[in-house]
């Protein structure tokens, strides 16, 4: 998965659009800096679990995206993965999702969404191990059990 753009507002302290072009970052390592509640977290689980699994990991015990959104809340992440060009976003209280500008899902319903991701990510757990690791380790694939790895390794080759 490569992340090419990403724009959010109304999702915890972003009330203004934020907008975070990672094409023109270049190779190499990038880091995000600023103080607590700046709100780097929210904007790299706005990049990956927020507007694919619609949540925030890192918020537990509540962490469902509709707890930290306001009503005009918008995400739009663009990105590479498996040779084709995704969008996936949240607007106007609903979730879409293209692939190489084909809808794959728009609407209200969640769990049609929610089945379009798994199909191409698999289950949270695998995509938080593999591709996204959050703040105090969650989702580190050395904690995860045999079978749960093998699942992993399985999805992704």
């Amino acid at each position: 998965m490569k992340l090419l753009g990403l724009n959010f507002k109304g999702v915890t302290c972003y009330r203004e659009e934020a907008h975070v072009d990672f094409e023109a970052l270049g190779p190499g390592v990038v880091a995000i800096v600023g103080k607590t509640g700046a709100g780097k977290t929210t904007c790299l689980e706005c990049s990956g679990p927020g507007v694919l699994f619609r949540e925030l990991p890192t918020r537990a015990p509540n962490k469902a995206m509709s707890a930290w959104c306001t009503d005009d809340a918008e995400i739009r992440l663009r990105f590479e993965f498996a040779g084709s060009e995704f969008i996936a976003a949240l607007a106007d209280k609903k979730w879409s999702l293209q692939r190489d500008g084909q809808p794959l899902y728009k609407g209200r319903r969640t769990g049609h969404y929610d089945a379009a991701v798994a199909k191409l990510f698999g289950p949270s757990e695998i995509f938080y191990s593999s591709v996204f690791a959050c703040q105090g380790g969650g989702g580190a694939f050395a904690r995860m059990k045999r079978g749960e790895r093998r699942q992993g390794m399985r999805h992704h080759l």
